[in-house]
């Protein structure tokens, strides 16, 4: 009976930092879908309702979650091509003639094609965040950090794809539908001239996640930089002035070889603990027996934890050290 309630999910404590370190680094076992080893997240950040999902299962809760934010995306194009849609007004009378009885309602033109479109999409994007949040919930992450994280990198990339690229590129395109098709040669220039860089919103964490998310941070802040020296480059060339083109090159060159730097040298200090600083702590510091009890009282689930009085409340939620 108790051997059908295990979870396969284990927090185990070391008496040093360099036993943890070399446990939580080295793959346990030939299939790594059957014996996986990590950093345990703060007892106040685990998930414990998904701690019951074995990790092969969570292979296919990644691909489904990945499926349904790919569909999601797909999607948000019919609301974002049909706010284009508003913003050619003047295009939507030629095609629709129905459309000119706007211009009988006094400051009706400048709302529809100044703030309403801008209102629709703003809407429709403040919804995205709890859509993708909500998604990832389902992949079994066990730390609401990850979860947060994924959801956020997840957003950023929609943005990028969706609202920068097809915003604009679906506005060049209603703007110049019928050019297009009598050259459709030019189709690639005619959108390169009505790309502009665009600043989207920035959504702030809640929590502290003790410095990993600065790679995102770091990766989020490349992708901007180099797709707006891409623009410039073309928007550049199609102003005829090919100095400032070529000039602007050497940038997007240098940036690359600088993100690999980064990459090369700071990124694994994120995802690996040195050995040699995990030694010298335990030699300065040694074995903390104490503290060793918290940690094994801490990283009990909420259920588990015996309340006396209302004013005593789970260690789990508590932190490891206290002053």
């Amino acid at each position: 009976m108790l051997k059908q309630k295990e979870l396969p999910v284990v927090f185990v404590t070391f008496k040093s930092r360099v036993a943890a370190t070399l446990a939580a680094e080295a793959q346990q076992h030939a299939n790594p879908l059957l014996l996986t080893t990590e950093y345990a997240p703060e007892p106040s950040d685990v998930l414990w309702h998904n701690l019951d999902i074995p990790y092969r299962c969570m292979v296919i809760h990644r691909i489904g979650v990945i499926v349904a934010a790919f569909l999601l995306t797909v999607f948000f194009t019919i609301p974002v091509t049909a706010v284009q849609g508003i913003v050619q007004i003047e295009k939507i009378k030629k095609w629709f003639p129905p459309a000119r009885a706007v211009q009988l309602i006094p400051g009706l033109n400048s709302i529809l094609t100044g703030y309403l479109p801008s209102a629709i999409l703003n809407g429709f994007i403040y919804l995205i965040p709890y859509a993708m949040l909500g998604m990832v919930s389902l992949e079994g992450l066990v730390s609401k950090s990850k979860k947060e994280m994924r959801a956020c990198n997840m957003v950023f990339y929609f943005l990028v794809g969706n609202v920068f690229f097809l915003s604009v590129l679906s506005g060049s395109l209603l703007n110049q539908f019928g050019e297009s098709f009598a050259h459709p040669k030019e189709i690639p220039t005619r959108l390169a001239s009505a790309v502009t860089a665009q600043m989207q919103d920035v959504y702030e964490i809640s929590y502290d996640t003790c410095g990993q998310y600065w790679p995102h941070i770091h990766h989020y802040i490349f992708i901007a930089v180099v797709l707006m020296q891409i623009t410039m480059i073309g928007l550049f060339g199609l102003k005829s002035k090919p100095a400032a083109s070529f000039a602007t090159i050497p940038l997007l060159v240098f940036n690359i070889f600088f993100n690999e730097y980064c990459k090369s040298r700071f990124l694994p200090s994120f995802y690996h603990r040195p050995v040699q600083a995990n030694d010298d702590l335990d030699d300065r510091e040694g074995f903390d027996k104490d503290w060793c009890e918290r940690a094994v009282m801490a990283y009990k689930p909420p259920w588990m934890c015996a309340v006396t009085s209302a004013d005593e409340s789970c260690s789990s939620i508590a932190p490891l050290l206290s002053c």
